[in-house]
């Protein structure tokens, strides 16, 4: 990984460091020969639980409503939402989410049902 850090932007060594910050376990993945960085933690990091999906459903949410949403975290990172497709593909690599769960990109279509 040290290697790939080195030929990296500072945009992307930010992410990195917010990863790191935040709990995570950023790891180089390659698949189809595209390099990824993300978390491979085996739990989500407390600091990333307790989130709803997005801004509008945390505000509207009445009882108990989270600090922050996944999307507005995400934004902080500077990252982005696995789609679910990936996440599948990481999951061949790498066994997670055994007590806890990923949020992935859902469409506003899927989202509405």
């Amino acid at each position: 990984m040290e290697e790939i850090i080195k030929n990296l932007d500072e945009e992307r060594i930010k992410i990195i460091e917010n990863m790191e910050e935040t709990g995570g376990e950023p790891a180089v993945i390659v698949i189809e020969d595209t390099i990824y960085i993300m978390n491979l933690a085996p739990e989500s990091p407390k600091e990333r639980r307790n989130l709803c999906y997005d801004k509008k459903a945390r505000e509207e949410r009445k009882d108990f409503p989270p600090e922050s949403s996944v999307e507005e975290e995400v934004e902080k990172l500077g990252s982005k939402l696995l789609e679910e497709d990936l996440y599948k593909k990481v999951q061949d690599i790498e066994d997670l989410d055994k007590k806890t769960s990923s949020w992935l990109k859902t469409e506003e279509s899927l989202r509405k049902k």
